[in-house]
């Protein structure tokens, strides 16, 4: 089953046996904040809680909190299209129970960067 929107440059992270994808490049060069997670089980797309703004060329992992796993989104392009956009170093860890995402001061990045890759250990 496809995607709901067709996405380029996007990140995706395994969790508790639902696949998310977030962000990337939309139709027209467009920054997406959509974040659709692919349940194993039933084999369907569904929209999760949407990232405050678009993003691009980030990286996506399961990273430790005081209050358990969270998904965490970092650095990337973000923005509204192609034209324009900035290159961060923040993170934005998503909130499971409330469907929002917020900012992680504890894994944000020393300097702007994207095109990367994280992974958990």
């Amino acid at each position: 089953m496809p995607l709901r929107a067709p996405r380029a440059w996007c990140a995706l992270a395994l969790v508790d046996g639902a696949l998310y994808v977030s962000g990337g490049y939309g139709p027209g060069g467009a920054l997406l904040a959509s974040v659709e997670r692919y349940n194993l089980q039933d084999g369907a797309w569904e929209e999760a809680g949407a990232m405050r703004e678009g993003r691009a060329g980030h990286a996506m992992a399961v990273v430790p909190t005081n209050r358990g796993l969270k998904l965490c989104c970092v650095g990337g392009f973000v923005g509204e299209s192609t034209g324009n956009m900035t290159c961060t170093a923040d993170a934005i860890g998503y909130d499971e129970a409330t469907g929002a995402w917020e900012l992680e001061r504890d894994f944000c990045l020393p300097e702007p960067l994207a095109g990367f890759a994280l992974c958990t250990l």
